[in-house]
């Protein structure tokens, strides 16, 4: 009968290292146990500045509760605190924004867990984002609630007319989405948040480095009691570190808000503009591929508040955002046959939502009609010669066309048993 040897080994502790240069080879053979003490501190931390509260006196800490500000979230149909939501909601703080080590949201979004960012270019030219596993076609990207997602592809999505300075938080929903923000948000969705400043002020920047590399922000932000509005711009180019990898991008962004007892109105309008060497994006058969795209978007959003309270609120709101694309296979070269497309997508809807809050809950219901429209050289049912649209700039024409209307009905109960939520829809 067999048995098994195994070769006995002694332990060495270590207490302390040598310096001795042979001291490396007393460990061979040998199992190595080694032991370290941490000790960390917290410095400069106040209650006061992680505090709702505005001052507190040296002896009142020990006698009174300490709140931390609550944020609503956009994790269900009527607005709940991040604590109180039943979905997995991941928050980047305008705090975590400040801190971060980056320069686009792009960058900012590959902090987050669950999150996959996949940047073909320098400073979030062409961005894919995914949540869970899934692609980029099955994830919905907002802005203040609007949604950015295209018809025609989700390589666009990411195209954001605000910088990281306008926004005030990011929230992140892990898992199926598709009852609160449409079909698109199969394994999860991104929505941006944004505000003005709190205070009137300008703001300017300017920044440089290798290759060409230059960039420009500047915003104005106005107050006045109630009344909130700010106006932000940009633009960056540079040359590429690589083949064909140069870029020029530009943005403009305009927000506001007016709140009164009764009903607060909120508006957005922005616009982008990318030119970009597209190298090997979308075949690595050809590295001398071009891009550029053009977004623009608007829309108005009024919470109606008939009690003059948030017990029941009603909520109005029309949106309509564009899209175009223009693409060549191999740059400079024209026409069909060359691989040059050319894409122009439509996205307007209306939607009323309602949510009451009462003593078994939150409530809430509403309707969403969004249509969707897209003119391409490429994809659609192709169209009669009669009805062909001209491109603008070009000789070309869009000679297809596709279209199609989203209807989206629902309801949905939030029920809050202490530190429990409840909740379901449909």
């Amino acid at each position: 009968m067999y048995k098994q040897l195994f070769n006995e080994r002694s332990v060495l502790y270590f207490k302390h290292f040598t310096r001795k240069a042979w001291a490396l080879f007393g460990c061979i053979g040998k199992e190595v146990l080694i032991c370290t003490l941490s000790v960390s501190t917290l410095t400069y931390a106040k209650a006061d500045g992680i505090s709702t509260r505005k001052s507190i006196s040296a002896d009142s800490i020990e006698h009174k509760e300490m709140k931390l500000d609550e944020v609503i979230v956009t994790a269900s149909r009527a607005p709940i605190t991040a604590l109180q939501t039943a979905k997995m909601v991941t928050l980047v703080t305008s705090d975590d924004i400040q801190s971060a080590p980056v320069a686009t949201v792009n960058d900012l979004l590959k902090s987050a867990i669950g999150v996959d960012v996949r940047q073909r270019g320098g400073f979030g030219v062409q961005t894919d984002i995914s949540i869970n596993g899934g692609t980029f076609d099955q994830i919905n990207i907002l802005l203040n609630g609007m949604s950015l997602a295209s018809p025609q592809t989700g390589h666009n999505a990411a195209d954001f007319p605000v910088s990281l300075t306008d926004i005030q938080r990011i929230e992140i929903l892990e898992g199926a989405s598709a009852r609160l923000f449409g079909s698109s948000a199969f394994s999860g969705a991104v929505n941006i948040v944004t505000q003005p400043a709190k205070e009137s002020n300008v703001s300017l920047s300017a920044e440089g480095g290798s290759f060409g590399t230059v960039a420009s922000d500047a915003s104005l932000t106005f107050r006045q009691g109630q009344f909130a509005t700010q106006l932000s711009g940009g633009l960056s180019r540079s040359d590429g570190g690589t083949t064909n990898s140069g870029f020029i991008k530009r943005r403009m962004f305009w927000q506001g808000n007016v709140n009164t007892r009764l009903a607060d109105m909120h508006w957005q309008a922005g616009l982008t503009s990318q030119d970009f060497g597209a190298s090997t994006f979308y075949s690595a058969k050809f590295n001398n591929q071009y891009e550029a795209t053009r977004r623009y978007l608007a829309s108005f959003r009024a919470d109606i508040k008939p009690l003059g309270d948030n017990r029941l609120v009603v909520t109005p709101s029309a949106y309509w955002h564009r899209d175009l694309d223009h693409y060549q296979l191999t740059r400079y070269q024209e026409g069909a046959a060359n691989g040059e497309n050319y894409h122009r997508t439509d996205v307007y809807g209306a939607g009323l939502n309602a949510h009451a809050t009462w003593a078994l809950g939150k409530t809430a219901a509403g309707i969403d009609v969004r249509k969707e429209e897209i003119l391409s050289t490429a994809y659609g049912d192709a169209l009669p010669d009669n009805q062909w649209k001209d491109i603008r700039g070009t000789e070309r024409q869009y000679d297809h066309k596709g279209e199609r209307t989203n209807t989206s009905l629902y309801l949905e109960h939030n029920i809050f048993v202490g530190g429990l939520t409840i909740s379901a829809g449909m």
